[in-house]
């Protein structure tokens, strides 16, 4: 054990001595010539005072949840000996008093050679005494002695309560080890040893505040110096001291007893959901039903818990400062292990709150001008929650005695939806029955989102499916999940930048210019999560273009609508994270690498290497679009290259090195496959993997507004230019259109996924510059 962490100890095990006893010939700086003469050291090991030196082991043992029941015991044994024994061999310096300044005195001369007890430490000690067993800061007085030794045995039955779950309590337990009943077991064990010790203290009155514990963790700091020893306790001080500005605010005043029953509940609360959240929640899989269970439990209380912050009962508000410090203190202990700088997560969270809880859509308006989040803004975050969760209901409702990995076919689902107890669910919601009727609304939105003819499907890995039999097809339970999440986030992402009448989110819709200026708004966020490419100026341009031609229900107008929105999410997120994430991961194996980083601090691969790993895998990559991987099987090496040029030509950067591709073009690539089948699925009526004249010019209404803008023509033979894009891949002069006219006289067949790849590459061109 270490020699400061040693010194602590005596110090702690000293001062209880102290408030036994008093010394006059030890207490006071006076002394006779005689004894000045004597070595200034006096002996505190007569029989009962030797086993002193133990304590400090037995206290790390204690901490690191080593120590039996029989050391705990042997531990205060020997204090109360101790005790007894000191008391019985000194006296103080006046009749039952004993002032701070004597104690400080007998500290520094005769125990603590080394480490000195400062004035600004003994005050922080004697506030601490004031707030135990009462009194004044500057005395010591014999009752209170008394007092004291009862509390120490409360103190002792209180401690052996806690031995054995230290480590769990300090966070440094394995999440493994630490099941959902033991923190059950544990809290309760937390709550009775607090309200016991909080009816044994003096702490009503006492005006005790969290800076005074600040305080004398400082002092305890200086009079240790450099030490590891108490490292696992005093690295969350800071932490706390704003997670207490936050929610307690940072001038709050506790006195009464009432008071602190209801600060100590509060703060346990919160310590109890800190144990959950790194134990059971902060490594969650999200693949199992009880997984959920969980996290919903754990949102529905943390809401409750938000909304009875003190804070909010004594200003009416969150302060962003006091939750910038917060995020600093975890930043800082890498809580949450993101690559993400917190000077983003402060500005994107402000404007989280101007653009989504405040419909605040002038670009006028910075995030800089958000100062704090008051009741209004969680009761928009608590509705916004109830429509998810009243959607995960028939979820969780659904797969609650089915195997996960089963799935659920079309005329389960429809059955599901019609007999979930709806207005149950929402009676049972915090806030449900004001409410009610847009919770209504919302879940008939949700349940018109499933029914549809062309829903949003996905399989077991997390890929939207796409397969022309939707009623015998299955989606799994991670993909409702999901599906139920992207859902709100379109809401949230239609509340900040939509237009439209009413209040309901889903009924609004968006232009360019609002995912524009959503761009705008995070850019730096984007960037860092490697959502945006820094080299595309404008990709909400794009993104904006595909929503509206390449989704299953994309219209080509000029807006984008709540179903849209939610499909295009649903296509990147399977495109662009989990399809990415399998072949990079393939890649890896091959050993395609070529050595070199790109800019999102990616592997860049060898093309040839890729493309082979690609084929070689293409039907477990692309296991949700299986007539396409139905195809791949059948071509021929030329038939192969081909489709897989026009892919990288649609996907390709406008500066890359020869023969090599990159994370963002592999991304945009299994993204754009994707928008091919879905043309594909949605207008191949006879299901035969091609498309004729009449199946393309089924596509072109979502086409020709575009088509329009693009052409010398304008309104001028705009399905013959886009039939001749499909057929030939490459925009049409006005010879080129003539000529066509005749050859579409006389029939132009059919086109396939190479072909619709090719219309992608020239659609792409055009697009980057509208």
């Amino acid at each position: 054990m270490s020699s400061n962490l040693r010194r602590l100890a005596l110090l702690a095990f000293s001062l209880v001595v102290i408030m036994q006893t008093g010394c006059d010939r030890f207490l006071k700086s006076s002394a006779t010539a005689e004894e000045k003469a004597k070595k200034e050291t006096i002996d505190l090991s007569p029989a009962g005072m030797n086993c002193l030196e133990k304590l400090p082991d037995q206290l790390e043992k204690f901490i690191e949840d080593k120590a039996s029941v029989g050391d705990v015991e042997t531990a205060y044994g020997c204090l109360n000996k101790a005790l007894d024994t000191f008391s019985r061999f000194t006296a103080g310096s006046e009749a039952n008093v004993y002032t701070d300044e004597e104690l400080r005195h007998f500290l520094n001369r005769y125990l603590l050679k080394k480490n000195q007890v400062s004035k600004d430490f003994m005050s922080q000690l004697m506030k601490l005494k004031l707030l135990m067993i009462g009194g004044s800061a500057r005395s010591m007085t014999r009752t209170e002695l008394k007092q004291m030794e009862n509390f120490i045995s409360i103190f002792k039955e209180e401690s052996l309560k806690l031995n054995g779950w230290m480590r769990i309590l300090l966070f440094q337990a394995g999440a493994p080890d630490v099941s959902t009943e033991k923190l059950e077991e544990l809290n309760r064990i937390v709550k009775s040893v607090a309200s016991r010790l909080l009816r044994e203290t003096k702490a009503a009155g006492s005006l005790y505040e969290f800076s005074d514990l600040q305080s004398l963790v400082s002092e305890v700091r200086g009079f240790l110096g450099q030490t590891r020893a108490l490292e696992p306790v005093l690295k969350w001080m800071p932490l706390l001291s704003q997670l207490k500005n936050m929610f307690f605010g940072t001038h709050s005043k506790i006195a009464s007893e009432r008071e602190w029953q209801e600060a100590s509940a509060y703060a346990l609360d919160g310590y109890s959901m800190a144990l959950e959240f790194f134990y059971r929640l902060r490594k969650q899989d999200f693949n199992t039903h009880e997984s959920w269970s969980r996290v919903i439990q754990f949102v529905d209380r943390g809401l409750d818990f938000l909304d009875r912050a003190p804070v909010l009962n004594n200003d009416g508000r969150f302060e962003t400062r006091a939750l910038d410090g917060v995020l600093d203190e975890i930043w800082s202990l890498n809580l949450l292990k993101l690559n993400l700088n917190v000077d983003t997560v402060k500005k994107s969270y402000r404007m989280v709150v101007l653009r989504v809880l405040d419909r605040n859509a002038s670009r006028q308006a910075q995030a800089v001008e958000v100062v704090a989040l008051d009741r209004k803004h969680l009761s928009v975050l608590r509705q916004e929650y109830n429509v998810w969760r009243v959607a995960q209901s028939l979820i969780m409702n659904l797969f609650k005695d089915r195997r996960i990995s089963d799935g659920v076919d079309a005329a389960t689902l429809t059955g599901a939806i019609e007999s979930e107890p709806v207005l149950v669910n929402i009676a049972g919601l915090k806030q449900g029955p004001e409410q009610r009727e847009a919770l209504l609304a919302s879940w008939a939105q949700w349940a018109a989102l499933l029914k549809d003819s062309r829903p949003v499907q996905w399989t077991e890995s997390m890929k939207v499916l796409m397969r022309y039999d939707v009623p015998t097809a299955k989606t799994s339970f991670a993909g409702l999940n999901l599906l139920n999440a992207l859902r709100s986030v379109s809401r949230l992402v239609l509340r900040a930048y939509g237009e439209g009448e009413g209040a309901d989110a889903w009924q609004l819709k968006i232009k360019e210019q609002g995912l524009l200026n959503m761009q705008e708004d995070f850019r730096a966020f984007g960037r860092e999560v490697r959502f945006l490419d820094p080299r595309s100026e404008d990709p909400a341009i794009r993104t904006f273009k595909e929503a509206n031609f390449f989704t299953f229900h994309g219209n080509g107008d000029d807006w984008l609508d709540a179903r849209e929105l939610t499909e295009e999410l649903s296509v990147l997120i399977s495109g662009g994270a989990h399809m990415t994430q399998d072949v990079l991961a393939l890649a890896n194996q091959a050993q395609c690498q070529t050595g070199k980083i790109d800019i999102f601090d990616q592997p860049i691969y060898r093309n040839d290497c890729f493309e082979k790993v690609l084929r070689t895998n293409f039907s477990s990559v692309l296991e949700n679009l299986p007539g396409m991987t139905t195809l791949a099987k059948m071509m021929t090496n030329e038939q192969w290259d081909s489709f897989y040029k026009s892919m990288l030509a649609v996907a390709a950067l406008d500066q890359r090195e020869e023969g090599t591709i990159e994370y963002a073009e592999i991304r945009t690539g299994l993204v754009v496959l994707q928008y091919v089948e879905t043309l594909m699925v949605v207008y191949d009526t006879n299901r035969d993997g091609r498309l004729t004249e009449k199946e393309i010019l089924g596509s072109a209404p979502r086409f020709r507004g575009f088509i329009k803008s693009i052409s010398p023509l304008g309104d001028f033979m705009v399905d013959d230019i886009f039939l001749y894009l499909a057929y030939k891949g490459k925009k049409p002069g006005a010879m080129d259109l003539i000529s066509f006219k005749f050859e579409k006289s006389m029939g132009l067949g059919d086109i396939g996924r190479v072909e619709l790849m090719n219309v992608l590459a020239v659609l792409k061109k055009d697009a980057a510059k509208k």
